[in-house]
């Protein structure tokens, strides 16, 4: 991220559209359609680099990580965040403001940890519980 606002990134619209589709994928208030939304902004905008084994390589990272907790009251309330960060995302981009850019791109992926560990926290009680242990 912070090689695209090195680059003061013009022509944003696309990414614009992705972004705000991130926030309600379809317009269907249906998080289900989050991880794709999602999925089609990130690719988009890391595209803009030019660097196709970097884009497959954040294609590859972010489809094995998955969307653990996406559909808990936590994981939506995220979303909704998420979709302001890819706006703020696209605005420093365009403004090369690499210092901000650094950061929220970190807060971005540090505030999924609640949500991610509370997921897999649930995940792993329930395969206990299940008979056959």
């Amino acid at each position: 991220m912070v090689s695209l606002a090195e680059q003061h990134l013009t022509d944003t619209a696309a990414q614009g559209r992705l972004a705000d589709d991130s926030a309600d994928p379809g317009g269907r208030h249906d998080h289900r359609g989050y991880p794709e939304s999602d999925r089609a902004f990130r690719l988009a905008l890391i595209g803009r680099l030019g660097d196709p084994t970097l884009t497959r390589f954040i294609r590859e990272s972010r489809d094995r990580t998955g969307f653990h907790g996406n559909d808990s009251e936590a994981g939506r309330q995220r979303q909704v965040a998420l979709a302001a960060e890819h706006r703020r995302l696209i605005e420093l981009a365009e403004a090369g403001d690499t210092e901000e850019i650094a950061a929220l791109i970190a807060r971005h992926v540090r505030d999924w940890e609640p949500v991610l560990t509370a997921a897999l926290t649930e995940r792993l009680n329930r395969s206990r519980r299940s008979p056959g242990r």
